[in-house]
């Protein structure tokens, strides 16, 4: 392994380049989402729930401009990159012109498509200053995917803590010096600004920076990232569409409590991502050849996922009130109720990434596309029917709806490519552990933070003292 210092800057042997790499993603990952949930938190507290719902709002438009702008590229790159290492130079350079043009295109597009949009002046203007924060960030996005392709997650683990620290930081201060909606809007392009700043100092240690006109490539590389953004957009429409739907048929004050309690429901899906990023390797090495050990490593996943999700579960229907009350305050009490409701699809949505990391081991992505089309279906038509009766508590049942359903056709294409079969004797040990924890979650009246951490300590604890968990099992599955 000593030949990769050639390629890598780090000279490690590759499981240590991995496991490096693996620490900051983690370590990012988790400290950026706190910073952003800080972020909402401020917003929440200072706009109010009409003015915090044009801000999500205005957010929802800016993750579907981001998707259109990155048009599957940032992925095709680090693979193209990955396949030719001589021409990286060259395929960063056409992916920055590239996406200058569609982005310069688009930001155009938006903006005209914003002064049409039934919102306020506010949220309209301020939907074309997000969008020019989107535009700075997805020419920064043109050149990480070599940072992504030399394995050096760190470089692009800094870049992302340092920019929720910008606007995080920007935000509080904005807040309390009484910064209006439009400039708090205007931080996110400031932070993007810092972002490019940081992505080219950091790729200029592997390639010249500059910008490449040329439209044949161009013409090759959307039709191959074409396949890989239609399941991504279709994804974004699934998590996103339901914001929309609300805006359009209720009104900024209902998606600025529904959103609140969105962004907790964020928060805690990042838990199965992180845990499913570690295992796909091993999944789809044990695919190939050693169906047993795949056996093993779906059943200790399965395990692993459903003791994450029910402890969230019986937290969150404990602690919403006291979660909302912090973020939000009492204005917010409503939201209460909908992460009540939202938690719910945890369960599901943890589930469902296992069994979808089976499916891509299994090369069958095609049949996922469709489980993609079908649940976004359900989702939308849902959405249209429960919201103008129940509102943000209607669309949370949809979400938890299309949840469920996604989670049993992913599990049924991932059965048709590998027999398997998941045992459920460890559930009602992990039900009384999360019980007893519940039980103490009642009994104690403490801060949120204390109530938190005397929940995680009780249901650990209980964990081995029914020895759901063993000291061995868990070396084993570290190991």
């Amino acid at each position: 392994m000593g030949d990769n210092s050639s390629k890598y800057s780090l000279s490690l042997p590759i499981p240590g380049l991995i496991a490096y790499n693996t620490v900051f993603r983690v370590g990012a990952r988790i400290l950026g989402a706190l910073f952003s949930m800080a972020t909402y938190a401020i917003l929440a507290r200072y706009f109010g729930a009409e003015i915090f719902g044009g801000f999500i709002i205005v957010v929802t438009y800016g993750v579907f401009f981001a998707l259109a702008m990155d048009f599957g590229l940032y992925l095709t790159t680090v693979r193209d990159i990955s396949k030719e290492d001589e021409r990286a130079e060259e395929i960063l350079a056409s992916n920055a012109g590239l996406r200058t043009t569609v982005g310069l295109f688009l930001l155009v597009a938006l903006a005209a498509l914003a002064s049409v949009l039934p919102y306020t002046k506010e949220v309209r203007l301020g939907l074309a200053i997000f969008a020019l924060s989107v535009f700075v960030d997805s020419i920064a996005n043109s050149y990480t995917p070599i940072l992504q392709a030399r394995m050096r997650l760190d470089f692009i683990g800094i870049i992302d803590v340092v920019n929720r620290l910008v606007v995080f930081s920007l935000v509080y201060l904005l807040s309390r010096s009484g910064g209006e909606f439009l400039l708090v809007l205007s931080v996110f392009v400031v932070a993007n600004l810092v972002n490019l700043a940081l992505s080219l100092y950091f790729a200029r240690r592997f390639v010249k920076i500059k910008l490449l006109y040329d439209l044949p490539a161009w013409g090759q590389t959307l039709k191959k990232s074409f396949p890989l953004w239609l399941v991504l957009a279709i994804g974004t429409i699934h998590f996103r569409v339901d914001t929309l739907i609300l805006s359009f048929l209720k009104g900024s004050s209902d998606v600025g409590i529904y959103g609140l309690a969105f962004k907790v429901l964020e928060l805690v899906l990042i838990l199965p991502a992180l845990f499913l990023a570690s295992v796909f390797p091993l999944m789809s090495e044990y695919v190939k050849s050693r169906k047993e050990e795949l056996s093993t490593l779906m059943q200790k996943s399965f395990e692993v996922l459903l003791m994450l999700a029910l402890p969230v579960i019986g937290g969150t229907l404990i602690l919403a009130p006291k979660l909302i009350s912090f973020l939000g305050g009492e204005h917010y009490q409503p939201a209460s109720l909908v992460l009540k409701i939202l938690i719910l699809a945890t369960v599901f949505s943890y589930l469902n990434g296992l069994f979808v990391h089976l499916i891509i081991s299994l090369e069958l992505q095609k049949r996922l596309l469709l489980i993609c089309i079908v649940t976004v279906t359900i989702n939308v038509a849902l959405n249209f029917i429960l919201i103008p009766r129940y509102s943000y508590n209607g669309a949370a049942v949809a979400t938890v709806i299309s949840e469920a359903a996604g989670m049993l056709f992913s599990l049924l294409v991932a059965k048709s490519g590998y027999s398997f079969k998941l045992r459920f004797d460890f559930v009602p040990k992990t039900v009384l552990a999360v019980g007893l924890m519940s039980l103490g979650l009642i009994l104690f009246n403490l801060n949120l933070f204390a109530h938190i951490a005397l929940g995680v300590v009780i249901y650990l604890t209980f964990l081995f003292v029914l020895k759901v968990v063993t000291k061995e099992e868990l070396l084993s599955f570290v190991r």
